[in-house]
């Protein structure tokens, strides 16, 4: 492919308003910079009714679907990956950029009778044993591996793909607009620790933030994302809960200022590929506690814009009490803000993005 514009399908089997962080997050995201770029993009998904809107200005369709748990999971996602299929043949598509596991072994598919059509796919997250080995999933995945480039979207997540599937991947992180993501004018008077990001799941380790929070006196901690924090909570030393503060799920304006409100904030999940809202931080002028666990986070922060931290109660209130300080250094926000500037869309993410669906 020459320097033209293309014509791309994102496609991921959830997206807004459904689930707004991580893989949902990146393919509108993705597909918006691409837009800009004077690229023709479209996003395939699935909703609980059929739906045709936009979403950034970008157009999404929206098939219906079955559960996305339980026993008819796999045969929703069969039934998401034929329904691209039969969306793109017909048209003209250069390049199919599939999120998700069965669009692309559809994907896959289509290049095989469409020779002209780049196909991708994006791994969000680890290659699981249970897709590894366990059908219908390993059939999906080893049509999927026929795509023409698979993208992981950090060092740590392409050398676990490497080593559970045997691909060979290329790396492109997720990207953050840094004209909207900026420094604010100051943060709160009283130090607050901020986490964004699901609140369901045990891998995200909320209920080890909480108790490292209350080895920390005087610390509120906000929690930002979807889901009911409440187990967590009522779990936590009572020294904390009074000083923990649910926000719901914030967007835009909304998520910029609790970041520029922050005196700091922690991502410390389990095998965590990337870290979206540790970049986020970053641009924001506000440093970050990751998990020193050579996953996605620990490899965005660097000295001087945040700290790494053991898996540890004590260890991650250590962190935090180092995060705050270094918050207090008046160069704080100028070191954060060029390392979260790096992984802008526009700059930096989307044109190694073209590179991979030109073949480059």
């Amino acid at each position: 492919m020459s320097d033209e514009r293309l014509s791309v399908v994102l496609s991921h089997v959830v997206a807004w308003p459904e689930v707004t962080r991580g893989a949902e997050r990146y393919v509108h995201e993705l597909a918006a910079a691409l837009q800009a770029r004077g690229h023709r993009v479209r996003i395939l998904t699935t909703s609980e009714r059929p739906r045709r809107d936009d979403v950034l200005g970008v157009p999404v369709r929206g098939f219906a679907r079955g559960p996305l748990t339980g026993r008819l999971r796999a045969r929703t996602q069969l039934r998401f990956g034929a329904q691209c299929l039969a969306d793109v043949l017909p048209r003209k598509v250069d390049v199919w950029h599939a999120g998700s596991l069965y669009d692309a072994a559809a994907a896959a598919v289509a290049g095989t009778v469409r020779p002209g059509l780049r196909t991708v796919l994006t791994l969000h997250g680890p290659v699981e044993h249970r897709i590894r080995d366990l059908a219908p999933h390993k059939q999906a995945l080893r049509l999927a591996s026929h795509v023409d480039e698979v993208v992981c979207v950090s060092a740590s997540a392409a050398l676990q793909a490497r080593e559970a599937a045997g691909f060979s991947p290329t790396v492109v992180p997720p990207g953050v607009d840094a004209s909207a993501f900026t420094p604010g004018p100051g943060r709160s008077e009283t130090p607050v620790l901020l986490y964004v990001g699901a609140l369901t799941s045990p891998r995200k380790n909320v209920g080890l933030l909480l108790d490292a929070a209350a080895l920390v006196p005087d610390l509120e901690v906000h929690l930002v994302g979807q889901g009911d924090p409440g187990r967590w909570v009522s779990a936590a030393p009572e020294t904390v809960r009074g000083r923990v503060r649910h926000l719901g799920v914030l967007e835009g304006s909304a998520l910029i200022a609790a970041y520029r409100r922050a005196w700091a904030t922690a991502l410390i999940s389990e095998r965590e590929v990337f870290g979206m809202s540790v970049v986020e931080s970053l641009a924001c002028g506000t440093p970050a506690v990751v998990l020193d666990d050579g996953w996605g986070p620990s490899s965005i922060v660097t000295d001087g814009t945040g700290v790494r931290a053991a898996a540890t109660p004590e260890a991650v209130a250590d962190a935090i009490r180092a995060a705050i300080e270094l918050s207090r250094d008046p160069a704080a926000p100028e070191r954060c803000r060029a390392e979260g500037v790096r992984y802008d869309w526009s700059t930096h993410v989307v044109p190694r993005i073209e590179e991979v669906y030109r073949g480059g």
